[in-house]
């Protein structure tokens, strides 16, 4: 039974879309009115967000153990982010040097936004910390909810037995959190039906010309870095049963991800997936909310590709290792950047057209084309973190848990 209602929820919400882009191609213009309907789905979603990071993370820390653990957690952590989300930019580097993105067209768009200098210092200081407790309150602000969740945890923990109330309070938030996600789930096929059809009535004609093929390209990229790299980290987690759980379970994933077009709305069903897959709850607890905002491998690939446009619009030469490396380098920074503060995609294409002084008139073509590519690229930065956290599981658990029990 438990299986029929799985595959009952997959199909449904696959219905759902399906019904929502022929409404939006039959309705067009009028389809914009069934917005609504999807937005009380996405604002129940984004509602949730908060509560149940801090319920989440405290609760994953506070039962922590072995407090050693979850340093190697972090350190498992943001290494597997940063090694995938080389590999990736590697992927897309490759590719957008053999299929280059402008191809023969030409783009002159008209700057929209000031560029200003970018300032690393503030970048840090908004990124980690608020400077009121009320502003950790807002789905904006998840870098510094995720630090505050981890020290409040680790507190919670370290005071024993005379943190036992608030333990159990944290304890109850993360039960009562995880089941209003699941009874906001019921809603999520009208949701979705709704949203896709306003989508594809209002953007439906919008991907021409050398747009259209940035964004064809960008779902090729990201379709093959799932089917190849996704698959062998699935391999090297679990074998084939891992890799058959990524695959039944990834499609809610990606759908919630695209219609949301955020990755922190997307954590509480990516919670429920990897788990699924296998993952334990201390890496789901801990690394998974992290992921959220740090793990972009979506923005990589996107980023990548800005990168390789500017050059060939502006007859820069970009031919060497070093142009190579610097890009990489740049694509993960200012990916970081989009999800790790509020307005990031502005600021990271901001951040990008500092770091190379590109001409201002590249600002207003690279937002273009972030705008047009978030909701796929959120459903890429989603499912990254679905394949990552059974590697993180994987070294956590396995390797450097048994280096503990040696010593």
């Amino acid at each position: 039974m438990k299986k029929i209602k799985n595959n009952l929820q997959y199909f449904s919400l696959l219905f759902s879309m399906i019904i929502g882009a022929i409404l939006g191609l039959v309705l067009k213009e009028d389809a914009i009115k069934l917005r609504p309907i999807g937005n009380i789905f996405i604002n129940l979603m984004f509602t949730i967000v908060v509560p149940l990071i801090f319920f989440t993370i405290s609760r994953g820390i506070s039962n922590l153990k072995n407090y050693k653990k979850i340093s190697k957690i972090l350190v498992n952590t943001f290494i597997i982010f940063i090694i995938t989300g080389i590999i990736t930019g590697i992927f897309a580097l490759v590719s957008g040097l053999i299929f280059n993105p402008l191809g023969n067209a030409n783009i002159v768009l008209e700057a929209k936004e000031k560029v200003e200098a970018f300032n690393f210092g503030k970048w840090i200081v908004d990124m980690l910390t608020v400077d009121d407790f009320p502003n950790l309150l807002s789905r904006t602000r998840i870098v510094p909810l995720i630090v505050f969740s981890l020290l409040f945890g680790l507190s919670t923990g370290l005071v024993g037995e005379k943190g036992k109330a608030m333990k159990n309070f944290i304890d109850s938030g993360f039960e009562v959190t995880t089941k209003f996600v699941k009874i906001v789930m019921y809603y999520a096929p009208i949701g979705l039906c709704a949203y896709f059809a306003a989508l594809i009535g209002e953007y439906g004609k919008a991907f021409i010309g050398t747009y259209a093929r940035i964004g064809i390209m960008y779902l090729v990229l990201g379709i093959v870095n799932i089917l190849i790299f996704h698959t062998i980290y699935m391999l090297i987690s679990g074998g084939n049963e891992y890799v058959k759980n990524y695959y039944k379970n990834m499609f809610i994933v990606g759908a919630t991800a695209l219609s949301t077009q955020s990755s922190v709305a997307t954590m509480p069903t990516n919670m429920e997936v990897v788990k699924k897959i296998g993952v334990s709850d201390e890496i789901r607890s801990v690394s998974l909310p992290i992921g959220t905002v740090l793990n972009m491998q979506g923005n990589v690939i996107q980023t990548t590709l800005k990168i390789i446009l500017l050059y060939t619009l502006y007859d820069m030469p970009f031919n060497n290792s070093g142009t190579y490396a610097i890009a990489i380098g740049a694509a993960l920074i200012t990916s970081i950047v989009s999800g790790g503060v509020p307005g990031g995609g502005v600021m990271g294409n901001m951040m990008l057209v500092s770091l190379y002084n590109f001409p201002l008139t590249a600002f207003p073509i690279i937002v273009a084309i972030e705008w047009m590519l978030d909701a796929p690229a959120t459903a890429m930065n989603a499912l990254g973190n679905t394949a990552t956290m059974p590697l993180i599981d994987k070294i956590t658990n396995d390797y450097c848990m048994k280096i503990f029990d040696e010593r």
